[in-house]
C-alpha cells in the first residue's frame, strides 16, 4: 500500500491512501489535484518539507510557530498514529469468541474508543478523556515508548484544525 501526499512548494498539506485497494489518485482527484500528490513514506505527515529529496518533520522547538490550541480535526488526530498503530488499533478490536475474557474485555474497549473516535466532530488533545484513551492504546500494549507524548503533545498544525478554526487562525 502506498501513501501519497499533496505537497506543494515542498510542503505536505495532506496524505492519501487507497488502503490497499489498487485505486489510483487520478482516479480520485481531479488532474489538477491529482498533480500535486506524490508517494511517500509512512512516516511523512501534514507540515514536513522536503530538503533535498528528504523529507523533514517541522521543528516543535520554533519559538515563533503559533500556537493553535488543542482541537484537531478527527482525521488530524489519526494521523498523528502511524501506519502500523493504526492497523495494531483494527486488529486488536476484532473479537475472537474462543478468546478469554480478558482478551475479549480488550477488543470490546478498543471497539468503543473507534465508535467515540467516529462520531466526533473534532478531538481536544488535552481533554482527559482523549489523554486516558491515548494512554489506554499504550498499556494495551499498542504503542510504543514514548508515543503518547508524541501523539498528544505535538504541537497543532494550522493543517490539523477544524476548518472552522483555520478561518481565524
Amino acid at each position: 500500500m502506498t501513501k501519497f501526499a499533496r505537497v506543494i512548494d515542498d510542503v505536505v498539506l495532506e496524505l492519501w491512501s487507497d488502503d490497499g485497494r489498487g485505486i489510483s489518485v487520478s482516479a480520485v482527484f481531479v488532474p489538477e489535484l491529482a498533480a500535486q500528490f506524490m508517494p511517500v513514506p509512512d512516516d511523512v505527515r501534514p507540515g514536513w518539507t522536503r530538503v533535498n529529496g528528504a523529507w523533514t518533520a517541522p521543528d516543535a522547538t520554533d519559538p515563533l510557530a503559533p500556537d493553535y490550541g488543542t482541537l484537531v480535526t478527527v482525521l488530524a488526530f489519526r494521523q498523528r498514529f502511524s501506519l502500523a498503530e493504526r492497523q495494531a488499533i483494527e486488529m486488536g478490536s476484532l473479537d475472537d469468541p474462543n478468546g478469554t475474557a480478558e482478551e475479549r474485555a480488550l477488543a470490546a474497549a478498543l471497539r468503543v474508543y473507534q465508535t467515540d473516535l467516529a462520531a466526533a466532530t473534532f478531538v481536544d488533545l488535552n481533554a482527559t478523556e482523549t489523554r486516558a484513551s491515548v494512554q489506554q492504546l499504550a498499556a494495551f500494549g499498542l504503542l510504543a515508548d514514548g508515543r503518547v507524548e508524541e501523539i498528544l503533545d505535538t504541537p497543532v498544525r494550522w493543517e490539523e484544525l477544524p476548518v472552522d478554526r483555520q478561518a481565524s487562525a
